[in-house]
């Protein structure tokens, strides 16, 4: 379990310098595949200063890749549901970078139960590579793939198709999630 502050001690909590500015340090990377592909959902979860840089083209959310794995639905939950999770493959994961500071990645760590977090390599369209924070399920919650709820599997198809994520990879999802393409929401 990752230790971490009470949020509502994070949110009071000063990212600005020295001089007490609100400048806050998005010196971090998050990398969504699942469910916080969801503009609403993040914006919930993190506000929006993860969508508002200031026309800041560097800070934006992007596509990008994982390379060597696959997206499953592998983790159990407490609820009794499964959750999308990553797994080691020849294949890559399409998801969005999210430009963020050290609070809303703690502030991620409470929603992500049951999952640890965890640095890997992405990169976006040109190839450039970044370093980013992934929620990846703890291996006490891995089991063989299941079937997500409809709900939680249109909330991953609509923040993709948001972010300009490939139909043909998000039907590759509806598959994996034991959806037949003849029922795609797509």
């Amino acid at each position: 379990m990752i230790d971490h502050p009470n949020v509502s001690e994070l949110s009071s909590t000063n990212a600005g310098d020295s001089e007490g500015n609100n400048a806050q340090a998005f010196d971090h990377w998050y990398f969504a595949y699942g469910s916080n592909l969801c503009v609403e959902q993040i914006r919930i979860r993190l506000g929006t200063h993860v969508f508002d840089h200031q026309g800041n083209e560097e800070l934006r959310p992007r596509l990008a890749k994982l390379p060597n794995h696959q997206v499953d639905f592998s983790m159990l939950a407490s609820d009794g549901h499964y959750y999308a999770n990553l797994a080691p493959s020849l294949g890559e994961v399409i998801g969005v970078l999210y430009r963020c500071d050290s609070i809303a990645l703690l502030k991620l760590d409470v929603f992500e139960d049951g999952y640890h977090r965890r640095c890997v390599t992405v990169f976006d369209a040109t190839g450039q590579a970044y370093d980013a924070e992934v929620y990846v399920a703890r291996p006490e919650n891995v089991v063989t793939s299941g079937k997500p709820t409809p709900e939680y599997l249109n909330r991953i198809l609509r923040g993709g198709l948001s972010h300009g994520v490939p139909v043909d990879y998000l039907l590759c999802l509806e598959m994996l999630a034991g959806r037949s393409v003849t029922n795609s929401t797509l």
